[in-house]
């Protein structure tokens, strides 16, 4: 999910601004206005990271600015983001990039609302109203993007095409095309192909309304599917450019095999494909048998195309699949039904706080999503990369109610981003989703048919390491000191072991309001196997604007300078400082020449 962004250079031109979210949201985008310097980034950094996350952008600032700001981000027509400049007084409106992405179609919408004068360039706008690159959702061209575009620059010479239409498409017939009785170029409309094939002189235009319906047995290769895909379409004379959607039982949600194709499979339940039974040719007691319905391939088929469709290819087998291709009522474009995706949901962790820390695909794994699901905390952090997405907030503690409900709604074919600090592996939430989803293996089914990603962040005892020099340079372990999920004997277990292994050891939860004993306990555990000096370093909100680092030894160490905010970190015996540098600072590291410096010091 992309979200328009509207860039203001001050608050002045905030009220024009406000008229062109209105005039973005009447068409049902999502879109903000995004003032200057907006969470500490430079107008520069705030346009590249939209740009970059394809979001739409106007931005009322001169044209030059953004040609600055962007050009080497370019990569093509096809793919930049539509990107307009707005006079500040409204008067002209610039599609500079995307103009056949959207950007001409939006240049045109702003002018007509604010009376401004679009200054459109793209030759056929210009000439014909209509931009033959960029067909309708619905629609494609089942000629390859070059001949689109040969076809494209002799029409602009010859100014006059034939026109045949099978199929009615208001898109061709609105526009100004100078079609004659008589030309060399054509363009023809419908699921026949024209009679002297396809190429730069002859364009073909289908409507995608063939719902592909497929079942398969379990772990099908998507080669095999492939395949019986293609032969299907060659056999029957339909273009693969037709397809508007590919259809199966929800059983088969997360079929790798239909992953595979290309296409964006989606699924229907037992209910609704048994309501196409009447209308089967070919329903079978044994696929009701073997899992409830009559029919997968023509039911899902004939479902995806809606209740008047017609079935064009009865069922298909082979030894692991079948098929069937229904389509839609005056063959128009599927647009809307009743199925749904796989849902997907990311366990997102989103480093220690600092935003550029985070991984690169975090903006993109958001602007994707359809809700948020997180402590208030964390749905907070990302709120500037969001584009609308539905917030689903967690009080602190409510962990499993987190996974839960996150679930829950990623099962429903949502694409769910569950948050969380730090790394989603290190005392964090994927430890308990995994364990939540094992317990409910016989009662929640469902959950294993979400597509279920972990995308990694830093975790604190690396951000603090790497803020500190090299601490963790040699071998290193990590201890939670709560106790609230861990019994206390096996806390103090792995304490006794990382004293005597000698690791540079980092305390996670070392204290809370009520918890403040085992910190005490852990520092006159490891007294008994290092020295009273060695360094300890009490790491607080790193990576946050709070951020602190308060060094002190072993032997001061003090429960009343640690919260829940802070990881304490606590040298081997070979951790030290370096010597102090012209400013006065040192850096404390860990040498990975252990044994040899132990030998050294004894």
């Amino acid at each position: 999910m992309t979200a328009t962004k509207i860039f203001i250079l001050n608050k002045a031109e905030l009220a024009l601004a406000e008229q062109l979210k209105n005039l973005v949201t009447e068409q049902n985008q999502s879109c903000e206005i995004w003032l200057k310097g907006r969470d500490g980034d430079s107008l520069k950094a705030a346009l590249r990271s939209s740009f970059q996350a394809g979001d739409p952008i106007i931005a009322l600032a001169a044209s030059g600015i953004l040609i600055r700001c962007l050009a080497d981000l370019l990569t093509h027509k096809r793919t930049d983001p539509p990107v307009i400049s707005v006079a500040i007084d409204g008067s002209s409106i610039v599609p500079l990039l995307g103009g056949h992405h959207g950007a001409n179609d939006l240049a045109t919408k702003l002018a007509n609302g604010i009376n401004g004068h679009a200054a459109i360039t793209t030759a056929g706008d210009l000439l014909w109203a209509i931009a033959l690159d960029q067909p309708p959702k619905g629609w494609a061209w089942v000629n390859d993007n070059q001949q689109v575009q040969a076809f494209m620059m002799r029409l602009n010479q010859n100014r006059s095409l034939t026109l045949s239409i099978e199929v009615s498409c208001a898109w061709l017939s609105t526009s100004n095309l100078p079609v004659r009785q008589k030309a060399s170029l054509h363009i023809h409309v419908g699921l026949t192909p024209p009679a002297n094939g396809i190429n730069a002189e002859t364009l073909w235009l289908v409507p995608q309304c063939l719902s592909i319906g497929m079942g398969c047995e379990r772990h099908c290769d998507a080669s095999h599917l492939q395949a019986l895909l293609d032969q299907t379409l060659t056999d029957n004379q339909l273009p693969k450019a037709a397809i508007g959607g590919l259809f199966s039982i929800n059983v088969k949600t997360n079929e790798r095999g239909l992953h595979g194709l290309g296409l964006t499979p989606k699924f229907f339940d037992a209910d609704q494909l048994n309501a196409q039974r009447e209308r089967l040719q070919t329903p079978s007691e044994v696929v009701f048998r073997e899992v409830g319905v009559w029919g997968v391939a023509e039911g899902a088929a004939l479902a995806g195309a809606g209740p008047k469709s017609n079935l064009l290819v009865p069922k298909q087998k082979t030894a692991r699949a079948t098929i069937a291709v229904a389509a839609t009522e005056g063959m128009t474009p599927i647009m809307t039904h009743d199925a749904k995706p796989q849902g997907k949901m990311t366990l997102l962790g989103l480093g220690p706080g600092d935003p550029g820390w985070r991984a690169a695909a975090t903006g993109d794994i958001i602007q994707n999503a359809t809700d948020l699901v997180g402590y208030s905390y964390y749905i907070d952090q990302v709120e500037p990369l969001s584009a609308g997405q539905t917030r689903h907030d967690f009080a602190l503690g409510e962990e499993e109610k987190r996974c839960t409900f996150a679930l829950d709604l990623a099962a429903q074919g949502k694409n769910v981003v569950l948050l969380c600090s730090g790394d989603p592996g290190v005392y964090a939430m994927g430890a308990p989703l995994f364990e939540l989803i094992d317990r409910h293996a016989d009662d929640k089914a469902e959950w294993g048919l979400v597509d279920i990603q972990v995308q990694p962040g830093i975790t604190a005892m690396l951000a603090a390491a790497a803020k500190l020099g090299a601490p963790l340079g040699h071998d290193f372990c990590a201890i939670s000191l709560s106790d609230l999920l861990t019994p206390r004997e096996a806390i103090l277990q792995r304490l006794n072991g990382a004293a005597v292994g000698d690791f540079v050891t980092c305390f996670y939860n070392p204290v809370s309001k009520r918890r403040r004993e085992l910190l005490d306990v852990a520092r006159d555990t490891l007294l008994q196997h290092r020295r009273a000096d060695t360094p300890v370093v009490i790491c607080r909100q790193v990576g946050r604007a709070e951020e602190s680092f308060h060094h002190v030894t072993l032997e001061t160490l003090k429960t009343d300078d640690v919260d829940m905010w802070c990881m304490v970190m606590i040298g081997s015996s070979q951790t030290r400082y370096t010597q102090a540098d012209s400013n006065g600072h040192k850096w404390l590291f860990t040498p990975r020449g252990y044994a040899n410096k132990v030998h050294e010091d004894s």
